[in-house]
C-alpha cells in the first residue's frame, strides 16, 4: 500500500464567541481544552501537522513537531490559511476542531485508513447520518474549500462524502461554559 501524504490541519482560530472567553485554554481535567485535539493530532500517523491560531497567546497548545499559521478567526479563513500552508505534495488534509476533546488518534487514523481506499473522496465522521468534524478532503477539493468566506465550513461539501458512523458522544465540540461542565464530567469522570 502507497504511503499518502495526509496532512492534519488544527482549527484553533476561532472567536470563542459563544463563550465569552478563549474557550481553548480552559482547564478540562488538569489540562488546557485545546490540547487534546493538538495530542491526537500529534499521536495520529499523518505525514504533517498544521496548527492554525488565533494569536501567539495560543502558542502554548501546540506541541513541537507542528507548522503554525494564523487567521483571523472566521471559518473559511482558519481553513484557507491551514490549506494555505500545506507542502505541494499534501494529496489529503484532516480538518480538526480544537475544541473536540474526545477526538483521538485512532479516529483520525481511521480517516487515514479509508483515504487509503477512497482517495479522490471528502470523508467525515457521522453521528446518526449527519456529517460532522473531523473531515479529510483530497487534495482535489483544496481549491473548492479555499474559496469559502465568512464564518462557514465546507459542511455542504459533505453530501456525497464517505462517512464512519460514530457515537455523537465522541464528536462533542465545546461551544459554551455548560459545554466545558459536561466535558469535565466525562474526561474527569465525576
Amino acid at each position: 500500500m502507497a504511503m499518502h501524504s495526509v496532512y492534519i490541519v488544527v482549527l484553533a482560530a476561532g472567536k470563542s464567541e459563544r463563550f465569552g472567553s478563549n474557550k481553548l485554554h480552559v482547564n478540562i481535567c488538569g489540562r488546557p481544552l485545546g490540547s487534546y485535539a493538538m495530542k491526537a493530532a500529534s499521536e495520529c500517523s499523518a505525514s504533517g501537522r498544521v496548527a492554525v491560531l488565533r494569536s501567539a497567546s495560543d502558542l502554548s497548545l501546540v506541541p513541537s513537531g507542528f507548522n503554525v499559521c494564523y487567521a483571523s478567526g472566521q471559518l473559511s479563513d482558519s481553513i484557507r490559511a491551514g490549506i494555505s500552508s500545506l507542502p505541494q505534495g499534501a494529496c489529503a488534509a484532516i480538518l480538526l476542531l480544537a475544541d473536540q476533546p474526545l477526538v483521538n488518534a485512532e479516529m483520525l487514523d481511521a480517516l487515514i485508513g479509508m483515504h487509503e481506499k477512497f482517495e479522490s473522496e471528502a470523508i467525515c465522521y457521522s453521528a446518526e447520518g449527519v456529517p460532522r468534524n473531523p473531515v479529510l478532503f483530497p487534495s482535489s477539493m483544496f481549491k473548492r474549500i479555499t474559496e469559502l468566506s465568512g464564518d462557514r465550513g465546507a459542511q455542504f461539501l459533505l453530501t456525497q462524502a464517505r462517512r464512519i458512523e460514530c457515537d455523537a458522544m465522541k464528536l462533542i465540540d465545546v461551544d459554551t461554559e455548560e459545554d466545558a461542565i459536561r466535558m469535565r464530567d466525562i474526561l474527569c469522570g465525576n
